[in-house]
C-alpha cells in the first residue's frame, strides 16, 4: 500500500511538473501579471514592519554581524534582558532564530554556545570537531544561553501569546523535533504537534517567513492536516515551482 502511495505520488509530480513548465512556455502580458500578482506572498513582506524603530535597528545589527559571522556578537546586540515592554516579542523570536541557527554546539537545544568565528564555514567545522570529539565543549556560564522556552514562558505570563512568541515556540519545537526525534524531553509527536498549532496561530495572524510557511507546510503533513499541508504547499509550489520536494508533498497531501 505504501508503494503504490509512492507511486502515485510520484506520477502526480510528473503531471504537475509538466503543467508547470508547459505554462511557462507561451505567455501574454496579462497572464504575466497575473503570475506577479499570485507569487507576491505575504512572507516576501517586512516582518518588523510594526516594530519600534530601536528593535528594528537593533535586528539590523544583528542581522548585519550575522553576514560577519559574528554570531556571539548578534545575539548581545539583540539586548534580550533589556525591558522593552509588551515589544519585547520582537526580540525574543529573533533571539530565538539566532540561537538555534548559529549555535556553536548545545546541550539537548536547552543550553546554547555561541561564538564568533571568521566565516559560516568555520561554524560548520566547529561543529564536526565537537560531534568527532577532538574539541572539549566548554559554556561561557557568565552568559544566559538557556533555551527558549523560559523566556517565552516568563514573557507569556505578562503580555500572552503574540504571533512573535507563536513563531518563535514553533521555529523552536521544530527544530528540535527534527534534530532529536523521540530522544528529548518531549516525546516527537507532542513536538510536532506543539510546532503546527504555533504556526497555525502566527500564520493565521500573517506573521511568517518562507521557511516558517515550509515547516509548517511539513508539520501539517506529518501531523495528518492535510487540508493544511496542501494549502502550504500550494503557495509554495507557486512561489517556486522549479522545487520538486514541494511539488511531491503537494501531491501527498492532495490524495
Amino acid at each position: 500500500m505504501k508503494k503504490c502511495s509512492i507511486a502515485i505520488a510520484f506520477l502526480y509530480v510528473l503531471l504537475f511538473v509538466s503543467c508547470a513548465t508547459n505554462s511557462t512556455t507561451a505567455k501574454d502580458d496579462s497572464t504575466i501579471d497575473s503570475v506577479a500578482v499570485v507569487t507576491k506572498k505575504n512572507f516576501e513582506l517586512d516582518m518588523y514592519a510594526d516594530a519600534p524603530q530601536s528593535v528594528r535597528d537593533a535586528i539590523a545589527r544583528c542581522d548585519s554581524l550575522i553576514t560577519q559571522a559574528k554570531y556571539a556578537s548578534a545575539l548581545r546586540a539583540l539586548s534580550i534582558d533589556e525591558d522593552l515592554g509588551k515589544d519585547k516579542d520582537y526580540i525574543i523570536y529573533k533571539w530565538t532564530e539566532v540561537i538555534t541557527n548559529w549555535f556553536s554546539f548545545s546541550m539537548m537545544h536547552t543550553m546554547f554556545d555561541i561564538k564568533d568565528f571568521n566565516s559560516e564555514e568555520e561554524l560548520y567545522a566547529y561543529r564536526r570537531d565537537i560531534s568527532y570529539g577532538n574539541k572539549e565543549m566548554s559554556f561561557n556560564l557568565t552568559v544566559d544561553y538557556t533555551g527558549p522556552e523560559g523566556k517565552i514562558d516568563e514573557y507569556e505570563k505578562i503580555y500572552g501569546e503574540t504571533p512573535r512568541t507563536n513563531l518563535a515556540r514553533a521555529q523552536y519545537y521544530f527544530d528540535v523535533s527534527q534534530r532529536y526525534k523521540d530522544q528529548w524531553l518531549k516525546p516527537y509527536d507532542e513536538l510536532l504537534s506543539l510546532a503546527y498549532e504555533n504556526y497555525r496561530k502566527a500564520i493565521s495572524a500573517n506573521f511568517y517567513n518562507l521557511r516558517a510557511l515550509e515547516n509548517y507546510a511539513q508539520s501539517a503533513l506529518l501531523t495528518n492536516h492535510f487540508e493544511e499541508a496542501y494549502k502550504g504547499y500550494k503557495d509554495l509550489v507557486e512561489y517556486r515551482p522549479e522545487f520538486g520536494n514541494y511539488w511531491y508533498n503537494f501531491a501527498v497531501s492532495s490524495m
